[in-house]
Order: C-alpha cells, then sequence, then structure tokens
C-alpha cells in the first residue's frame, strides 16, 4: 500500500465488504457470479470517489487479527506521519486525513465471540492510531445478517435453475434478522464499538493548542432493515454479502458520516488546507436522502 501522494484523503481499511469497491477479490477478479457486482459497484466507487482522494487497505476474507497484523507488522510504503498533527504543518503529513474500518465480518464466520471481535476491532484501531496520529477515524458497525435463515430456506423452498443453482422463490422477498444466530453476535459487537469509539474520542485540547483527532462510530444497520427486524434481499441476496443496490446504499451511509467527519476535522484546524469541500460536503444528489427511505 502506497502512501507517498499527499492529496490523499481516505483510506479504507477492512474486507471483501470495501474490497469489492475497487473491482477485486483477494487482489484479483471476483468469482465468476459476482464479477457483474464487483463491475459496477467499482464504477460507483469510481464516480464517488476520486482514485486520488482515497486509499484502500482491503482483502477478502481478511479477519481483524490480518488487519492488525498488517498494520502493526508490516511497513507501508511512503507513510511519513512525522509531522501529522502538528499546527501549521498539516501540508506535510502523507497520512489520510479520515480513516474508516470495516472489521469483524470474517471473524463472526470463524465463530468468535462478541467481546474478542470487539477487542480486535479496538487493537487495530489503537494500531491505527498509533500509525496515524493525524487522522480522524470512523469505526463501522456490523450489518445485519442473516445467511443461515437464508441457507434453511433455500433447503425447504428453493428452486433448482438450470445448471443446478439452487434459488429461492419470487415470494421471498426479506427474511428475518431476528431469527438469525447472528442477531445477538451482531448487536453485541456494536454495542462494545460504541463503546469504544466514545473511549478512543479524544478532543481535549493537548495542552499546545492542537485538537486531537476524532474517532467516531456509525451504525449503517438501519439501511438494511425494513421494520427494524427484515433484511431485503433485493439489498443482501444471501443473508451475508450486499448486491450491487446494497454496496450502494452502504456506501452512501459511510460517505455521509466521512462528510461530517470532514466538517469536523475542517473545524479544529489540522487539515484544513488539504479539504476538498465539493467533493466531501454532504450532497443529497449522491446521499439519495428522500430514497434511502425506502429500506427504513
Amino acid at each position: 500500500l502506497a502512501m507517498n501522494d499527499t492529496s490523499n484523503k481516505v483510506l479504507f481499511v477492512g474486507d471483501d465488504f470495501f474490497e469489492t469497491w475497487v473491482g477485486t477479490a483477494v487482489g484479483a477478479d471476483c468469482a465468476y457470479g459476482l464479477r457483474e457486482i464487483c463491475r459496477r459497484t467499482h464504477k460507483y466507487f469510481e464516480d464517488s470517489y476520486d482514485e486520488k482522494d482515497s486509499l484502500m487497505s482491503a482483502i477478502s476474507g481478511d479477519t481483524t487479527e490480518n488487519m492488525l497484523w498488517r498494520w502493526s507488522g508490516v511497513k507501508e510504503t511512503g507513510l511519513d506521519t512525522a509531522h501529522c498533527g502538528s499546527a501549521g504543518a498539516s501540508h506535510l503529513c502523507k497520512a489520510p486525513i479520515v480513516g474508516v474500518i470495516h472489521a469483524g465480518s470474517v471473524d463472526m464466520d470463524e465463530g468468535r465471540s462478541p467481546e474478542v471481535i470487539a477487542a480486535a476491532i479496538r487493537a487495530l484501531l489503537l494500531a491505527l492510531r498509533n500509525r496515524l496520529p493525524g487522522t480522524h477515524f470512523v469505526v463501522l458497525g456490523l450489518l445485519p445478517r442473516a445467511d443461515d435463515v437464508v441457507a434453511l430456506a433455500m433447503t425447504k423452498d428453493g428452486v433448482v435453475k438450470s445448471g443446478g443453482r439452487r434459488v429461492l422463490p419470487d415470494s421471498y422477498t426479506s427474511l428475518s434478522f431476528r431469527d438469525s444466530e447472528f442477531y445477538y453476535r451482531t448487536k453485541r459487537v456494536n454495542a462494545w464499538l460504541r463503546l469504544i469509539a466514545m473511549e478512543s474520542r479524544s478532543w481535549h485540547d493537548s495542552g499546545n493548542g492542537v485538537m486531537s483527532p476524532s474517532v467516531v462510530y456509525k451504525d449503517c444497520s438501519q439501511t438494511f432493515l425494513m421494520g427494524g427486524t427484515m433484511i431485503p434481499l433485493d439489498l443482501m441476496p444471501n443473508g451475508r454479502h450486499l448486491s450491487f443496490e446494497g454496496h450502494k446504499w452502504w456506501m452512501r451511509c459511510v460517505h455521509q458520516v466521512v462528510g461530517e467527519v470532514f466538517k469536523d476535522a475542517s473545524a479544529i484546524g489540522g487539515h484544513k488546507s488539504r479539504l476538498t469541500k465539493a467533493r466531501f460536503a454532504t450532497s443529497n444528489k449522491f446521499l439519495g436522502a428522500d430514497a434511502m427511505d425506502k429500506h427504513n
């Protein structure tokens, strides 16, 4: 991961949810059945974020432990944070202004407890803040999932299509998040992440007149829930991975909080001269604010 362009503004750290945004899976072409989703999502991402404004550190299948290893044990090239956060020296800082973390989904797949997952994400956040002391961070909550419910429905009512592929009949438009074994664990992880963000938030004056960067928690779950409990299958077809439309809704939610953090960063100084107001200001055209109510 090369970070040698001072115009870089947003760092995304995560797993397949973020890697899909750049149209790859583990750095290669997406699996055949997912290529169209990857292609369209990548195009939407390119239209929304200037390539020079973003950095992607995301690998499909990564646990939080994998991400922590990358940021604790591997030196990314071109990263220079010596002057980050120093008054009047923001133009010398090559670190991104905002870092966005999405971790824990693969940890859930491996059966780890909410407390273990949350502790690992906290360790990742601390490692990133240590490497990037002048960067503001957004910690994203885990999205609702019900892949186990989808699997049961597929066994019971699945229809075999040509080629032997099994799909749910059209009568299935949503499935219950509350019926999933992941319901409690997801809620518990997100409750911990909210507390971790509050614990890590440090807006205090450090004594030299420079305000410390913020840590913000953002839960985009309601974007993917109808009536608070039902997951629309048009956004999450297999109850775990997002469709193109799902990625659009999630990207809009992420973009909104990034825009808010940029405003805060501008308010406390530091990176003010590097903000791109037109690109990152909250935009109703991009966010589709009215349309987002569709699935709420």
